[in-house]
């Protein structure tokens, strides 16, 4: 993952997930064989404050067209990310509207991923803060387990940035030789296809929002 930022197709930010050196959960290896399936240019941060956050995101806002996906991974609650390190939230309205100060509204699609607990209630909250800078917003409502909620924000990804394989005859997703690739510009429409090929993610209450023109 070394790609320059404003060369990248993703933007990843991830916080500590524990003080335990034993702890040693990542986002980064699932990140990596995605990034190798679906031949993305990616590139990887950490964050440990609202600063960071905010210094990483602007960085992107800045850049023309690329980073088209921002995902950020962290522990969340109701409406505020928690970094390991940190006891206060970050409030990520106050975050993308400082990170969007000063600059220009997106040319073309772009979207940020929220890989957090509780976080998703808030996705109207999140594009408003964005002030245009971002087409889209995705996350989960509920407390999510670590492995699962990585694993269906990998199929969301790769569905929003490659499509979704179905069988050419009767639209079921079905192992078969005769496949065809349904593609999708929505973020809405790629969490409607999650949910219907992976059940946890309803359960889970994952959910996009794309901004209204």
């Amino acid at each position: 993952m070394s790609a320059g930022a404003r060369n990248a197709d993703l933007l990843v930010l991830e916080s500590d997930w524990g003080e335990d050196l034993a702890d040693s959960r990542s986002t980064r290896p699932f990140l990596e064989g995605l990034a190798s399936a679906l031949d993305l240019a990616v590139v990887y941060r950490t964050f440990h404050t609202g600063r960071d956050l905010t210094h990483w995101l602007r960085k992107m806002f800045l850049a023309k067209g690329r980073p088209r996906i921002a995902y950020i991974s962290s522990h969340g609650r109701g409406r505020f990310l928690h970094a390991s390190l940190q006891d206060v939230g970050i409030d990520l309205r106050r975050i993308l509207a400082a990170a969007s100060r000063g600059t220009r509204q997106a040319h073309g699609r772009r979207g940020l991923l929220l890989g957090a607990c509780e976080i998703g209630r808030d996705l109207d909250g999140l594009l408003a803060a964005a002030r245009g800078r971002l087409s889209w917003v995705a996350g989960y409502e509920v407390e999510v387990p670590w492995v699962e909620s990585t694993l269906i924000d990998l199929a969301f990804l790769s569905y929003l940035l490659s499509g979704r394989r179905v069988h050419a005859a009767n639209g079921k997703c079905v192992l078969h030789r005769h496949l065809r690739t349904t593609k999708t510009t929505l973020s809405e429409k790629a969490a409607t296809w999650v949910g219907q090929d992976f059940g946890v993610a309803h359960a889970l209450r994952f959910r996009a929002k794309d901004l209204r023109p």
